[in-house]
């Protein structure tokens, strides 16, 4: 056995020996459906039983990351993965826990969301491209590596949904969605694992017509921002409408307005007006 295998093996066997622990978030970290501050929690990684020198799973390790920029070795690649994993398990449980109890995955999961999205950031920066941004055709590929049986999932809307899906193998297709969403926004915007945790908390206006936002719900906001944008104006296909096609079918439209009660007086002598002038 090489050197690099007997430091994977014991990041394997360190990591089985850890517990978790649930501590609270800050209050004003979460944004729920309300817009009120809902107290919610997050899981701590403990080295010892008993909790001392405690690690939290939201490190902000200078060191972790250094080595991780500039691409990891195989012990922080396994690492990486193996708290990617737990992250993706614990909110599969919560979420299905809070599922059974009728309440919703924005008003409970928001902590253990912003933990899963830390963790697969962290595996996602352990492979490089040329330009220093992560490589995910290297991560999957390192996944599937490490997941005897794996097999990739079609029908995707951006390139980080795989990645959601794999560490979240039991979830329902909406919350992977929105968490490739988030992936994806902040892929764009070059956040990484050492501020996503600050980014979060960061109060920002996504667009002039939205309020200011806050946690996942904005990436997931800047997420459709972005796609819009790209998408671009869609040509209007009345543009191409005749004049006689385009009276034809605006007396339709009115007259169905009308009678169902959604146009005033004045709105509907404009029906009666272009029908005159469809007549003659």
């Amino acid at each position: 056995m090489s050197n690099t295998q007997r430091s994977a093996k014991r990041s394997v066997k360190l990591k089985d020996k850890q517990h978790a622990e649930i501590i609270p978030l800050p209050q004003s970290a979460i944004e729920n459906e309300t817009g009120q501050g809902q107290l919610e929690f997050v899981t701590e990684v403990t080295n010892s039983q008993d909790g001392a020198d405690r690690q939290s799973a939201l490190p902000q390790s200078e060191d972790f990351v250094t080595e991780v920029t500039n691409g990891a070795d195989d012990a922080k690649k396994v690492e990486a993965f193996n708290r990617a994993k737990d992250a993706g398990r614990q909110l599969s449980e919560l979420d299905a826990q809070h599922k059974q109890a009728g309440i919703t995955y924005r008003q409970t999961s928001e902590a253990a969301g912003r933990t899963a999205i830390y963790e697969m950031l962290r595996m996602a920066e352990c492979f490089l491209d040329d330009d220093g941004n992560p490589d995910l055709k290297a991560t999957m590929a390192y996944i599937a590596s490490q997941s005897p049986g794996y097999k990739p999932h079609g029908g995707v809307d951006n390139e980080w949904q795989p990645l959601a899906r794999f560490f979240l193998p039991n979830k329902a297709g909406g919350t992977v969605t929105k968490l490739g969403y988030v992936l994806s926004a902040l892929a764009k915007r070059k956040i990484r694992s050492m501020d996503v945790m600050a980014k979060f908390e960061e109060p920002e206006r996504v667009d002039n017509n939205s309020g200011v936002k806050t946690g996942m719900r904005k990436y997931i906001l800047f997420y459709h921002a972005d796609a819009a944008k790209k998408a671009g104006s869609k040509p209007n296909p009345f543009e191409k409408w005749s004049e006689e096609r385009l009276k034809e079918n605006a007396i339709f439209f009115l007259e169905k307005l009308y009678d169902n009660g959604l146009l005033s007086n004045e709105v509907a002598s404009v029906r009666n007006l272009l029908s005159e002038k469809a007549k003659a």
